[in-house]
């Protein structure tokens, strides 16, 4: 599978970008395939550096899923890497992150599905 988590930040200061992402996530299951999306708010602190900044970033958000039936899904993103920024509007980022998924189905508020899972991440960065 894979996920896509665009995001729209704006720093209030050098270190701390705060803001709202989008989450898609897709998953390729033997009998059924998983489309999840969710939104929410973000934020990240960078530490010291100018080229190289590590980080860390949490995110929560409310969605819905896909998944033979339809659920409501509160997600949950927590990351820590390092930024390489070439100048101040573009970094490449490298990170391990954490991420938890709880599923409700929509029909059915007892038939609940808790997702853990652990990845590595790579991702561009624009700055405006």
């Amino acid at each position: 599978g894979f996920s896509l988590t665009p995001q729209l930040l704006y720093f209030f200061n050098n270190n701390l970008p705060i803001g709202a992402a989008l989450n898609l996530e897709y998953q390729d299951a033997d009998d059924n395939d998983a489309t999840t999306f969710f939104i929410g708010p973000v934020a990240s602190y960078y530490f010291g550096g100018d080229k190289i900044r590590p980080f860390g970033e949490a995110m929560i958000g409310l969605g819905s899923a896909k998944w033979g039936d339809k659920y409501r899904v509160f997600g949950m993103n927590l990351n820590a890497g390092v930024s390489y920024f070439f100048n101040d509007h573009f970094a490449l980022d490298g990170a391990m992150g954490y991420g938890y998924r709880g599923y409700t189905n929509s029909d059915d508020s007892n038939a609940k599905i808790k997702d853990n899972n652990f990845g590595v991440l790579l991702s561009f960065t624009v700055l405006f």
